[in-house]
Formats: C-alpha cells, structure tokens, sequence
C-alpha cells in the first residue's frame, strides 16, 4: 500500500514549466563555411544537395531562393505559362538532386515574396534536373548570381519584396514537367 501512495505522490508532482520563446521564422540561411557532414562531397557528378529559401530583412528586403551543387553548372532559364500559373523554369542539363532532401518542395505561400513554391523534377529522360518556381501573381524577374563555395557550387536567385513585373519577358507554354525522382 505505501508503494502506491509513494507511486500517487509521485505521479501527482508538478514541475515548473520551462519558458519557451519562440523567434520568427526567417528561412533557412544558406550554408556558412561550416558546412554539415552529412553532405555528398563536391566533384563528380552533378547533384544539388541543398535548396533553400532565406528572407533577408533590412531596407531592400529580398527574399533569395538558394541552391547548393557539387559541381559548377550550365544553367537555362525560361518563362512559363500553363493555364493561370506563371513560372520560371530552370533546367540544370546532366544533373540530378540528392535523394536524402533536394526533392522536398520549397513552400513560400506565407512568405513576403513573388514565389508561391519551387518544384523540382528530372526529364522524362531523367538526365536534366527541373526547377519551377511558381509565381503567386504576375511575374517578378529575380537577380540571378553564382559562385564557387569550399568546392561546391552556389546559385542565389533573389527578388526584391515589392518586384517589379517584368513586361518585357515572354511566357511560353509548358510543356510537361516531367516525373518527380
């Protein structure tokens, strides 16, 4: 019997609950010099191995999509129409994406940029890797950079939080996607 109390007494304790603060979400930050171990290494084949999106507050307040290769790449770009959606297309010829996470959509619906999500997909050859980022309305033309980095290779794409459509771009229809992996 005085197990039981002693297991009741017990049970019945309270803690002090801890604090939690809770920061706003700003993204994912591209990768500092330390990068995690877990990552293929650079060279070889081609692979995308970290997509991301970062907002970056501050006076221009961009938001940049980010993506980590391991290998320099070739890069063609286009603007698409399939019915109401509008999107960049980007396609990475001879390039595949890591099948630990480089397949997961990047959803930016609550996010203060022009792109609603990015979508990434292979040809129906499965030797070119497909990146969409579709855009919430109109279309935002972004500043497209590139660089080497500790071996990789790193594409920012960035757009400004209030873009300006670009009227002078010519939407094309879409083809299909292709598969996803």
């Amino acid at each position: 019997m005085s197990f039981l109390i002693m297991l009741f007494l017990a049970a019945t304790t309270q803690t002090k609950p801890n604090v939690v603060n809770i920061a706003k979400y700003q993204g994912v930050a591209p990768p500092s010099p330390l990068l995690p171990k877990i990552l293929p290494k650079p060279g070889g084949t081609c692979t995308l191995v970290w997509p991301g999106f970062q907002v970056r507050p501050g006076k221009k307040k961009v938001s940049r999509f980010f993506f980590l290769f391991t290998t320099r790449i070739n890069l063609t770009s286009q603007y698409m129409k399939d019915k109401k959606i509008n999107y960049l297309r980007l396609t990475v010829p001879n390039c595949q994406a890591w099948s630990k996470n480089a397949w997961r959509d990047l959803i930016t619906h609550f996010f203060k940029t022009p792109v609603e999500k990015v979508s990434f997909f292979t040809n129906d050859k499965k030797t070119d890797l497909i990146i969409d980022l579709e855009y919430k309305t109109g279309v935002v033309k972004p500043s497209i950079s590139h660089s080497d980095f500790n071996g990789y290779y790193l594409l920012l794409i960035e757009f400004p939080e209030k873009g300006l459509p670009a009227s002078t771009v010519k939407l094309k229809t879409a083809p299909d996607k292709g598969t996803k992996k």
